[in-house]
């Protein structure tokens, strides 16, 4: 079962002072990452098998769907965690701040306060 964890992450911004943060990610656990990787390949397998009845892009699309099945089940094995959001008052504007993250995103990263569009760095502890 997939754990929602949590780290302490600093936020700098222009000459202001450090802030503290929270970093929330999801764990996956071996079984949790299997099951994601096989999932991933068996949607390619799928319409893979879909793509048969096209005529002439079968050619093309059969073996493109079932290489990147195979490079979704690798990158999803690979995965042991998804980041969700950093949670932090922004050092510029002084307000709470959710930033949503791409789930291959990890400290440190560069990224904008959503209420006044200051250039944020984030990194972790």
């Amino acid at each position: 079962m997939p754990q929602a964890e949590s780290t302490a992450v600093y936020v700098k911004a222009q000459d202001r002072p450090v802030r503290e943060g929270q970093f929330n990610y999801i764990a996956f656990n071996g079984g949790d990452r299997l099951g994601r990787a096989f999932g991933a390949f068996a949607v390619c397998l799928l319409l893979a098998v879909v793509a048969v009845f096209i005529p002439i892009a079968h050619f093309v699309l059969v073996p493109g769907l079932i290489i990147l099945g195979l490079f979704m089940f690798v990158s999803r094995y690979r995965a042991q965690s998804a980041a969700q959001n950093v949670t932090v008052t922004c050092p510029v504007c002084e307000q709470a701040v959710t930033i949503k993250l791409d789930a291959e995103q990890q400290p440190p990263f560069y990224c904008y306060c959503s209420n006044c569009s200051s250039n944020l760095h984030v990194t972790g502890s």
